[in-house]
């Protein structure tokens, strides 16, 4: 099954440009969220994470969703997109 792959994100945010660009690095296909534009599903997803930072990656896989919030998570970006990777390459 396909594992959808979703960043919350926010115009002018350096690490959501980050998050961003190492996930193309990787080939990873992934949809963008503005968290402006998606207010309400980020207001639920910040309430599941309990956590406002971004980004913030959403992972549906099989049914389930999972998260991966900044400073919850993980610290660096390039930590989040390993853990993705890894995720996604069970694929």
């Amino acid at each position: 099954m396909k594992t959808k792959v979703i960043v919350y994100t926010q115009q002018g945010c350096p690490h959501c440009s980050e998050m961003k660009q190492q996930l193309k690095e990787e080939n990873i296909v992934f949809e963008t969220r503005d968290i402006e534009e998606h207010n309400k599903q980020w207001d639920i997803v910040s309430k599941r994470t309990n956590n406002e930072y971004i980004p913030t990656v959403e992972l549906q896989i099989e049914g389930r969703v999972l998260y991966f919030a900044p400073d919850r998570d993980w610290e660096e970006v390039n930590e989040c997109v390993g853990m993705v990777k890894d995720l996604v390459l069970w694929d």
